[in-house]
């Protein structure tokens, strides 16, 4: 900050306080709006204004219902996966919830988290056999105990589920395929949350009255 503003902002007894603002007892969601990338997008090709419809940021942005979600693409040979980079360091986890789009969810998935975002370890890992419409999958289990610190929280997609009709989902151990529509598996997240409690980086601003 230039001189010259911190001289006037004394002048007037403004006091400016850098420090941790806390919210005991009350959760917050620490992925909303965070920076967020994928191993792909699914890429609309018969209409390019479509090509930005299922971007990764749609999946933490705020808006859990079915005008916005994440779609992977579809090469067969990639890693599937959906990250958040937060911010801040995140504090004591409470709750992990992964929303579902549609019936486009695996049977099984984990969920990795990193400093650096490059190395990862696994806290949670998932295996649903569900193909219910807009399945949500709401974690809570073992997420105290999670004390290393990191920024980087990724959904990694394991295996799929291979659905024959919407009231059925079973895996015979070798499609890749939907049965119903003969096309590859494509995964889709209308929102990830990461609820957490405790103390968020930040910053707050008090003003005196000058005597």
């Amino acid at each position: 900050m230039p001189l010259r503003i911190l001289l006037v902002l004394a002048a007037l007894g403004v006091a400016i306080v850098h420090g941790d603002v806390s919210f005991p007892g009350v959760g917050f969601n620490a992925a909303v709006g965070e920076p967020a990338h994928a191993s792909s997008y699914y890429n609309y090709a018969p209409n390019v204004l479509y090509d930005t419809e299922f971007v990764p940021a749609n999946a933490n942005d705020g808006f859990p219902d079915e005008t916005s979600w994440w779609s992977a693409g579809d090469n067969a040979s990639e890693q599937v996966f959906w990250q958040v980079n937060m911010s801040a360091l995140a504090p004591t986890l409470s709750r992990i919830v992964v929303r579902w789009h549609g019936f486009l969810s695996p049977r099984s998935y984990r969920v990795r988290v990193s400093y650096d975002g490059v190395e990862f370890t696994s806290i949670l890992a998932v295996f649903n056999l569900s193909n219910a419409y807009d399945r949500v999958d709401n974690h809570t289990e073992g997420l105290a105990a999670v004390t290393s610190k990191f920024r980087y929280v990724r959904v990694v997609i394991g295996e799929p589920n291979v659905c024959s009709d919407q009231y059925s989902c079973t895996d015979d151990g070798i499609s890749t395929t939907t049965s119903n529509t003969n096309e590859r598996v494509i995964y889709g997240i209308r929102e990830v949350e990461v609820w957490a409690k405790g103390t968020r980086s930040g910053r707050r601003q008090s003003q005196d009255a000058a005597c």
